[in-house]
């Protein structure tokens, strides 16, 4: 790693969201992928292996949905509601959460109903 992509990865996000779902390709039980866009954004497309909880009710449904001792990549459309969450979730106790932007910068393939 550069010097440059060093302090580059410091002061954006951990992760991307591509190498969040390598890494939950390669390692599915090691982490939590989760999507914290509204129901309607979900139901156009997500990742298959993501968890879904809307950035709004993440104070109410976290606790009980999530594990506390898991690493936490959290994802929205753009990364906006994502830093949102993650600052919510450190809040209530949860203390490896990593933004990992939006799912507009995702090349993969998208599970849709």
């Amino acid at each position: 790693m550069t010097i440059f992509r060093h302090f580059l990865k410091k002061s954006t996000n951990d992760f991307s969201l591509m190498e969040a779902a390598q890494i939950l390709h390669d390692q599915p039980d090691s982490a939590i992928l989760l999507d914290v866009r509204s129901d309607e954004e979900w139901k156009e497309g997500h990742l298959s292996c993501a968890h879904h909880i809307p950035h709004d009710q993440i104070r109410q449904r976290a606790k009980e949905e999530l594990p506390l001792d898991k690493p936490l990549f959290v994802y929205c459309r753009s990364g906006h509601r994502a830093g949102l969450a993650k600052k919510d979730l450190e809040e209530l106790g949860f203390t490896e959460v990593h933004n990992v932007g939006g799912i507009l910068d995702y090349k993969g393939d998208l599970e849709v109903f």
